[in-house]
């Protein structure tokens, strides 16, 4: 197929261009801006591990014994395990007792 190998060329030109001419850089760094939304990391409804953790205030490895007691449904998005912000309030709700390290420890002991 004639198209991949020419994309390939025209795309390993324009890079070039632009590495080369720091204006047009700078424009198209503006122009993606532009286009892309600010994100911040609590706007996504699907977080890590890591930020399961920061939301519920416990460490990554309690992220992952909630998920595997089956007590915190994860979803798997290529190679990243996913956990949707509603199923962490359906946890902090359902638990009663807020986002802290201890009480989520000490239910999944019991």
């Amino acid at each position: 197929m004639i198209a991949a190998p020419l994309g390939q060329a025209l795309a390993r030109e324009v890079l070039a261009a632009v590495r080369e001419n720091g204006e047009l850089r700078e424009e198209l760094r503006e122009l993606v801006a532009d286009l892309l939304p600010e994100q911040q990391p609590w706007q996504s409804p699907w977080l890590d591990y890591e930020r399961a953790a920061e939301y519920l205030g416990v460490s990554p490895r309690t992220v992952k014994r909630l998920v595997a007691q089956g007590r915190l449904r994860a979803a798997t998005v290529g190679r990243r395990r996913l956990i949707h912000r509603d199923d962490l309030e359906a946890l902090l709700s359902g638990g009663g007792e807020g986002a802290t390290a201890k009480p989520l420890r000490s239910a999944a002991r019991r």
